[in-house]
């Protein structure tokens, strides 16, 4: 949740999480949220795993962002 002079702006629930940064950008309508886990659930990856969430500011998107395999 996010809350400017105590109005909740938006709410958005991240499971398997130990931490989170987040990215706005510059007029503050959207942002990135970049989740890591110390474990990766699918045992693909031994340093854990990180998502990248956008959501936008006024509820109207928000998504997972795929990640590109190489």
């Amino acid at each position: 949740m996010c809350v400017c002079d105590d109005v909740e702006v938006l709410n958005y629930s991240v499971l398997q999480a130990n931490s989170v940064r987040l990215c706005w950008n510059s007029t503050g309508t959207a942002l990135l949220a970049i989740t890591a886990a110390d474990v990766d659930v699918t045992n693909q990856s031994y340093y854990g795993e990180q998502k990248i969430h956008y959501l936008a500011a006024d509820g109207t998107n928000d998504c997972l962002v795929p990640s590109l395999k190489v």
